[in-house]
């Protein structure tokens, strides 16, 4: 099936879809209908900059060029008008910005339930494994210190909840590194020693 032709054409300036008669022989070229090419230059501008920012203002995210046109015009105290409608889109695009964004519990090691500090030492665990596999020996304090981060950043970003490390926590991982060093050991595997 056949793509139906659009009719008529887009005035740059007033936005609009006008019938052919409403176009000068010049407007077709330049996109600019027999009444907007009749106002005054200064109102044309303001009006197509409008247009240009009510484009912008339908789209869900914007790109670092639309937030840096919306800025500029927000600030343009030539056309007021346009400085009004750019600042109430900035507006409603940084409260949209700021709505996505996910909202972060923070909650001390010590204080967590009991299900949720098993389930991190299960990756304490996890890690601790992994690592002394792969090298041949056990975790130094620069090792610990990342093991740790890499989990404290993955309750962040998959679960929004930020675990703050206190002294239970630092214990809680020697404990779980003393569980697979000594079940590594049970399954004969030999550690470096450094």
């Amino acid at each position: 099936m056949a793509k139906r032709k659009r009719q008529g054409h887009y005035c740059k300036i007033c936005g609009e879809i006008k019938a052919n008669e409403k176009f000068s022989g010049k407007g077709h070229a330049a996109h600019i209908c027999k009444s907007c090419a009749s106002l005054p230059i200064e109102r044309r501008n303001e009006l197509q900059r409008i247009n240009r920012v009510e484009r912008i203002s339908e789209k869900f995210r914007l790109t670092k060029e639309e937030w840096e046109l919306l800025e500029k015009y927000s600030k343009n105290k030539k056309y007021p008008e346009l400085q009004e409608y750019a600042t109430d889109v900035l507006a409603h695009h940084r409260q949209m910005k700021e709505d996505r964004k996910p909202q972060i519990e923070e909650v001390l090691y010590s204080n967590l339930e009991e299900e949720l500090k098993e389930e991190i030492d299960d990756h304490f665990y996890d890690d601790f494994l992994f690592f002394m596999e792969e090298k041949g020996y056990a975790p130094e304090e620069k090792h610990f210190k990342k093991i740790s981060k890499g989990i404290a950043d993955a309750y962040i970003r998959y679960f929004h909840l930020r675990v703050i490390p206190d002294d239970s926590w630092e214990k809680r991982m020697r404990e779980v590194l003393e569980t697979v060093v000594s079940d590594l050991k049970d399954m004969d595997f030999e550690l470096d020693e450094n």
